[in-house]
């Protein structure tokens, strides 16, 4: 944290709940006139609760039904986790743990003053979200995933357009924009067994963004995209992993957040995160480490602000498996943010958190 800020070292304390929160999911199938069929609804019960009234946030994650069969694949209605990003976050070792805190993923969003105090938020934490990859997010989507082919598969969707989201003292104000069409994301991936098992896969999102209309400029129109690659092993009780994505009017942190400047004119980002982890044998103790970072890159029209540039996390890591079902863990973690276009100052926060998951 920058020291020559007054008021910008604090100590927090707190109790909350990491990067997945509480989980209840209801599920069931049936075959019927030779179709798989099936549905999943899930809540998500908020823990943490800031202020005196103690309310907490709730969610609702999932709502889909399945409809397929083994020959041919199947089709998902409803709200699911998204495809571009979902193996970059469920790979991420603090998807048990904490990860980083900070509230909304952009550490700095037009103010030097932000981001120090993000660990008494409601909700939950961030993990790497911001900091080596975009949320997946949980999307409406009309979605077909392929048969698994000796460990090949793919799948592509149509989802629910998102909406331009950027910062308030980032010179965006009368930034609107039209959403005419459902914005498209794929997936395709290789998994192999044997001594070393592992997968591969990359994926995509892209979205057209209709009439950002600005004070400045008239009406700009964009496509954007974002692809990212990845992979992953394990043998002998090692686990390495390796993931990048590059965008073009993306945003950073989540789809379209901060995607475009003043003018309405597209950013570009890019990032990504390595990890590797070792279970260490008889107790079952796996002991991780990982550095990742998501940058964006500043338009002509944002010098002189604060817009975020770079944000990067190391994370050292303990997970300890006390029965089959409750895994304890301790993370330290430390988390920086940094602007290349304002003040050269950047926000830091170092983090250490204690707690235990439970899976049933």
């Amino acid at each position: 944290m920058d020291e020559s800020v007054p008021g910008q070292n604090a100590d927090i304390s707190n109790v909350r709940t990491g990067l997945l929160p509480a989980f209840l999911s209801v599920s069931g199938k049936t075959r019927q006139n030779d179709l798989d069929i099936g549905f999943t609804i899930s809540l998500q019960p908020g823990t943490s609760t800031a202020g005196a009234l103690r309310t907490t946030d709730q969610e609702n994650r999932q709502t889909f039904l399945t409809v397929g069969d083994s020959s041919w694949g199947s089709i998902k209605l409803g709200r699911d986790l998204g495809l571009f990003g979902a193996d970059a976050i469920l790979s991420d070792v603090t998807l048990l743990g904490t990860g980083s805190s900070f509230a909304g993923g952009n550490y700095r969003t037009g103010s030097n003053q932000g981001g120090a105090r993000g660990a008494t938020s409601s909700g939950t934490s961030l993990g790497r979200i911001g900091i080596g990859y975009l949320y997946a997010d949980w999307v409406a989507q009309v979605s077909y995933t392929s048969p698994n082919w000796n460990g090949f598969s793919f799948a592509v969707a149509a989802v629910e357009p998102y909406q331009t989201t950027a910062s308030g003292t980032d010179a965006f104000s009368g930034v609107q924009g039209d959403y005419s069409s459902p914005g498209f994301q794929g997936k395709v991936g290789y998994e192999f067994t044997g001594d070393v098992t592992g997968k591969v896969w990359s994926s995509f999102w892209t979205q057209e963004v209709d009439g950002i209309n600005t004070q400045l400029n008239g009406v700009q129109d964009y496509r954007a995209t974002i692809v990212d690659i990845g992979g992953k092993i394990a043998f002998s009780g090692i686990e390495l992993l390796a993931y990048y994505y590059d965008g073009r009017g993306a945003g950073t942190t989540g789809f379209l957040v901060l995607s475009h400047d003043a003018n309405g004119r597209k950013r570009d980002s890019d990032g990504g995160y390595l990890q590797a982890a070792y279970k260490l044998p008889g107790i079952g103790t796996k002991l991780a480490v990982s550095y990742g970072e998501s940058n964006l890159d500043a338009n002509a029209v944002d010098a002189n602000t604060n817009l975020v540039s770079k944000n990067s996390s190391w994370v050292f890591g303990a997970y300890h498996p006390l029965t089959k079902s409750l895994n304890l863990v301790a993370e330290y973690v430390r988390t920086k943010s940094e602007t290349d276009n304002g003040p050269a100052r950047s926000v830091e926060e170092d983090n250490i958190s204690l707690g235990a998951i439970l899976f049933f």
